[in-house]
């Protein structure tokens, strides 16, 4: 568990690069934001940048650990997919500044950092492409490339993750996630199957 210093630091950083952009903001903007000294800052972060990846470093390995639990977890394919997305447009309505921040891309991020989010992308890739294989093992989807349903599901979440962090009183997490999962799934089902309310709770 991270200091409660450190958490309001982060917070403040959050919300400072939010309001400034990362390039704009600077450590005595932040300092002023988390009221702390300058040099208290510096003791918990040595730079923006420390700063900026540690906020992804926390936010993204809490996104990923909650979407590889449902993925690992009980019901059909269809309602672990469902539940996903939930979760990750949830997510993306909740913690809006993180959001738009991750939106952005790590900016001037250092390549041992960018690996690390590279793998941590795999690691969702991963946890979608094996629920597409247990719903193909299942006859629950028609025989396709799990793979290429997991790069369709993600696209479709990046972007309407966007759409809330942007417009979010247009948009029901809930309520999006079950739109997104029929239409990508009704590519998905074996001919003269149908989604059936409730039929993924099994």
């Amino acid at each position: 568990m991270q200091p409660p210093k450190q958490d309001r630091i982060l917070q403040a950083a959050l919300t400072t690069f939010g309001q400034r952009g990362f390039h704009r903001a600077t450590m005595e903007d932040i300092a002023l934001s988390a009221g702390v000294g300058k040099g208290t800052l510096y003791l918990y972060f040595p730079s923006k940048q420390a700063l900026l990846e540690e906020i992804f470093r926390t936010g993204l390995e809490a996104y990923t650990t909650g979407l590889q639990a449902i993925a690992s977890g009980p019901g059909s394919a269809a309602r672990r997919l469902e539940e996903m997305a939930a979760f990750a447009l949830g997510f993306a309505a909740a913690n809006r500044e993180f959001a738009g921040l991750v939106q952005e891309g790590p900016v001037g991020m250092r390549e041992e950092f960018k690996r690390w989010l590279w793998g941590l992308r795999g690691r969702i890739l991963n946890a979608v492409r094996e629920v597409a294989a247990d719903g193909v093992g299942a006859g629950e989807f028609r025989p396709l490339d799990p793979g290429l349903l997991a790069h369709v599901f993600l696209g479709g979440i990046h972007s309407l993750a966007a759409a809330i962090v942007w417009d979010a009183a247009r948009h029901d997490p809930a309520a999006t996630a079950r739109s997104l999962v029929d239409l990508i799934l009704a590519g998905a089902r074996p001919p003269g199957r149908h989604a059936v309310p409730g039929a993924g709770a099994s």
